[in-house]
């Protein structure tokens, strides 16, 4: 997969692929790697509220570290969404993913990354959240690409959309979804020990991992 140099940019559209490897037990894998498609929908009201360009990000991802069903090992669908998840002044993008099926330590993963414009990725961390003792998990760091989308944006907007209610994941996790919309969350839980040290630290992990990830995505991908 050869990354497209169209830098922070990438933000103003109104459709996104994105690409994420991320860390965990302190490990990367090959299946330790998600993707997909999401809406970005700027926000007027909270943009003027809080004086700085935010936007809404909504989408479906596939997860590829999933259970082997028979002899095959299949994505699995899931919902990703966080109001003003995308700060443009910042370089920020937060947001939370909901599984189909719920874990014993809370079904949710909170995500919270930074744009490195040296490197072209934004790098960052990600939370187990269990919403019902609104308590989290530190699960490991994450490195995320952004791409613009292959159709053209009006199609690929209708297609998402018009998807997303059908995932289980969404329907099966209601009642935190709510709880983000009710109190305009970016993230389902708050996380003050995620600073600009972490970042950096996300950045150096990755940077040391790079022959790692090189293997894992294949010669001229």
């Amino acid at each position: 997969m050869e990354q497209e140099k169209n830098g922070i940019e990438v933000l103003d559209r109104s459709v996104l692929q994105l690409h994420c490897w991320y860390q965990q037990d302190d490990e990367l894998g090959q299946d330790k790697y998600w993707s997909g498609s999401v809406i970005r929908d700027y926000d007027q009201i909270g943009s003027n509220n809080k004086r700085i360009e935010v936007s809404d990000i909504e989408g479906s991802i596939n997860e590829y570290q999933t259970k082997t069903i028979g002899n095959l090992k299949l994505p699995e669908q899931r919902y990703l969404y966080g109001i003003d998840g995308i700060n443009r002044n910042e370089g920020t993008i937060n947001f939370t993913i909901y599984p189909a099926k719920g874990r014993p330590f809370g079904g949710p993963i909170d995500y919270m990354f930074k744009y490195d414009e040296n490197d072209n990725y934004f790098y960052g961390v990600w939370f187990f959240v269990n919403e019902i003792t609104k308590s989290s998990r530190y699960g490991g760091y994450a490195r995320l690409e952004v791409q613009k989308c292959i159709n053209e944006e009006d199609e690929e907007k209708y297609d998402i959309d018009s998807n997303l209610w059908k995932l289980d994941a969404y329907n099966n996790n209601a009642i935190p979804i709510s709880y983000m919309i009710n109190n305009n969350l970016s993230n389902l839980l708050p996380h003050e020990e995620v600073d600009n040290s972490t970042f950096e630290c996300a950045k150096s992990y990755f940077k040391r991992h790079a022959k790692t990830l090189k293997m894992f995505l294949g010669e001229g991908e």
